[in-house]
């Protein structure tokens, strides 16, 4: 399932929301977490602080579409099949 983007370039701010039976989603690990740290981006060393940055890569699956919609204007909700 490949969800639209409600993106609005002319808009100042964008909001999404999915609703549904989240039992019915899976979450896939592509790669490892990695964690950096570094005293010294950022200007970090003189304000004698550490930045921390942790990251991966996941993908979403849905085992059944119709068991989600999502609100993309207001009083309207589009449901997947």
């Amino acid at each position: 399932m490949n969800l639209p983007s409600v993106a609005d370039p002319a808009a100042t701010t964008t909001s999404e929301l999915y609703v549904g039976d989240f039992t019915q989603a899976v979450i896939g690990l592509r790669t490892d977490f990695t964690v950096e740290a570094s005293r010294s981006a950022e200007g970090a060393f003189h304000m004698m602080q550490v930045l921390v940055r942790l990251y991966g890569r996941f993908d979403v699956g849905i085992l059944h579409p119709a068991h989600f919609c999502d609100r993309q204007e207001p009083y309207r909700l589009t449901q997947y099949t």
